[in-house]
């Protein structure tokens, strides 16, 4: 109706759906609704929300930053008057060196989204074939719901990864040895989750099932190490369950 707010993430987590902005656009438009675009997964390398909101919001903690080790976010748009008023009442904002960190870590995203999306395929198309995953959810497979619209609206696939696998995902998680256990994403280094045990802890059963959420659910964050590495590790942990 009019007068709403639509708020979408361009790349969701830890489904990794892709949603047709174009098309969430024209209808926001048509229904005088404000549409809100949370970048966060996507970056503004792969995805300019710009083009499809007047409004984004992204974490610095992830990707902006690279190294997971300060706490920030960011709201970017075409009008932010009223929000920047909110902010000099509310004085929420960056300390100077955390502030710093975020700008120096932006200085070298361009290349490590482009190291963190090669990577990122490579282990997907490397755990599709392998026997024991059930499933890989990578928006850069062909398998993938929303291939095509992501190949459309982004410049690269993102550097997460879900997949579910024949086995106890815990085991499998506590048998990793490069790769640490995190809740985290978009770091240097390559981390791993499980979703159901922080983002989906409060939720019903009912919601649990409809959401997809569920205990088998395994995120991976590829971060810049070397892909043979990787593959390595998860497969030595593999073989252990």
């Amino acid at each position: 109706k009019p007068g709403s707010l639509v708020f979408t993430e361009s790349i969701t987590n830890p489904l990794l759906r892709v949603p047709d902005l174009e098309t969430l656009r024209d209808s926001c438009i048509d229904k005088s609704a404000e549409l809100v675009i949370d970048n966060t997964s996507a970056t503004p390398i792969l995805l300019k929300p710009s083009l499809f909101s007047d409004l984004s919001i992204q974490s610095a903690t992830k990707y902006l930053s690279g190294t997971n080790d300060i706490v920030g976010g960011v709201i970017s748009g075409n009008e932010l008057s009223e929000l920047w008023e909110w902010r000099r009442i509310l004085g929420s904002i960056l300390d100077p060196f955390r502030a710093f960190l975020v700008i120096r870590g932006i200085k070298t995203l361009e290349l490590r989204m482009k190291r963190h999306c090669e990577t990122a395929l490579t282990v997907a198309r490397w755990l599709q074939d392998h026997p024991k995953v059930r499933e890989v959810i990578y928006p850069g497979l062909e398998t993938h719901r929303d291939h095509q619209i992501a190949k459309r609206l982004l410049k690269g696939f993102g550097g997460i990864i879900s997949f579910r696998i024949s086995g106890d995902a815990r085991k499998f998680l506590m048998k990793l040895g490069r790769i640490k256990r995190a809740t985290s994403f978009g770091a240097s280094i390559s981390l791993v989750s499980i979703p159901h045990e922080s983002a989906s802890s409060n939720l019903t059963e009912d919601l649990i099932e409809a959401s997809g959420i569920d205990e088998s659910l395994i995120r991976l964050s590829v971060g810049l190490e070397d892909p043979e590495i990787l593959i390595e590790d998860l497969d030595s942990s593999l073989k252990e369950i």
